[in-house]
């Protein structure tokens, strides 16, 4: 068996890999390095050292004769590149796109912007259309040209049968796979992190502008009138948005003292912010499977998120947390009071959550699911 890894979901696909190598130590998985071609909603930019990877992966295709190419991340160069020789080449080998989220296509449809005005500059227009020419072109032709795609929610699964014309019997929705280190029932002894206040909200993913990190900072201003030591952690990488996001705690001078921001950390660590919060907040205005929401399922934190991507079909199976709109201040506001208040509350809602990434979300269950998806793909070639 081969695996392609890429996207942003390096973790994930990590995971997968080490879970199968686990259970089938007799298959040869054979990561492939992703293309670094600079991609802008579907324009690539060809250099040498493009060419030369292509070149690379022809000849890893058709040399080593792999049974299945599974792809991750759509939209990604080296998915569309896989796609292309699919069609073009008469390779013999089973082909697997895993999505891992479609957040993007989502915003451009406007699915996450319909609840509220406003999400839409000029120029944010004009890229979402560039978006959509992307989609419904070579987008399209790419997720057309596998022989079974994961989505991994529901509301994928529509987007690509629906908008993008996949046949339903060639998709399958499965979730993302939580890594062991987030079931630890306590957190791991750390001495390098103290929060010193309560109580204490979480927020991990990337620093970006479509996180709604904005209205979450308007939220903790006005929980400071009943909860005067309460805490904002937020853990995630720049992605642009930083510098916005400083000036706006600058000019709120009562929660100056309130908001951690803190850059990569480490699993470890991870595990120990979230056995430290009372709560997640993820406050996105689009979204896919949100990571954040399942490592936090896995270490029995109650989540509050927008309902966006595959939020709202997790939430309805897992009642592990609380759903609100995305950008309405005033129900994360009444979401965020009522679980911080309650501890009985969180309690139940954290152990659902627990309950239900055990069933659902561990590396073993997805990677068992994806064994089963390639042998069946093999036995029926």
């Amino acid at each position: 068996m081969r695996s392609l890894e890429g996207g942003g979901k390096e973790v994930a696909v990590k995971c997968l890999i080490d879970e199968i190598s686990r259970l089938k130590p007799d298959w040869e998985q054979i990561p492939v390095t992703t293309f670094p071609a600079p991609a802008h909603l579907g324009f690539y930019t060809f250099s040498p050292n493009v060419i030369r990877k292509i070149r690379s992966f022809s000849v890893q295709a058709t040399k080593e004769h792999p049974l299945v190419f599974n792809a991750h991340g759509y939209g990604e160069f080296h998915a569309d590149i896989v796609a292309l020789f699919r069609r073009i080449y008469p390779l013999q080998f089973k082909s697997v796109l895993t999505t891992h989220g479609m957040a993007g296509f989502q915003k451009a449809l406007g699915i996450a912007s319909k609840r509220f005005g406003g999400f839409y500059s000029p120029t944010e227009s004009i890229r979402r259309l560039s978006h959509l020419w992307y989609d419904y072109t070579l987008g399209a032709f790419s997720v057309r040209s596998y022989d079974c795609v994961i989505a991994t929610s529901d509301e994928e699964s529509f987007l690509l049968s629906r908008h993008l014309g996949l046949e339903e019997s060639k998709l399958i929705v499965l979730p993302p796979p939580v890594p062991q280190i987030f079931f630890q029932e306590h957190a791991l002894e750390n001495d390098t992190i103290e929060i010193n206040g309560e109580p204490v909200m979480l927020y991990a993913g990337r620093i970006d502008k479509d996180k709604g990190l904005r209205h979450l900072l308007e939220v903790l201003s006005r929980l400071k009138g009943s909860y005067p030591r309460i805490k904002l952690v937020l853990v995630g990488p720049d992605f642009g948005y930083k510098k916005t996001l400083l000036q706006m705690i600058s000019e709120t001078p009562e929660i100056q003292q309130s908001v951690i921001l803190v850059n990569h950390v480490s699993r470890e660590e991870m595990v120990t912010y979230y056995h430290t919060a009372d709560c997640l907040v993820l406050p996105s205005l689009s979204e896919g499977f949100s990571l954040s929401v399942a490592e936090a399922f896995a270490c029995g934190l109650p989540v509050i998120c927008s309902d966006v991507g595959a939020a709202p079909e997790i939430m309805a199976e897992s009642k592990a947390g609380i759903l609100v709109a995305p950008g309405d201040g005033e129900q994360l506001l009444r979401a965020l009071d009522l679980v911080l208040s309650d501890s009985h509350l969180r309690k139940e809602l954290g152990a659902k959550g627990r309950v239900y990434a055990k069933d659902n979300l561990t590396a073993e269950s997805v990677a068992q699911r994806y064994v089963r998806l390639y042998e069946g793909l093999v036995n029926h070639r």
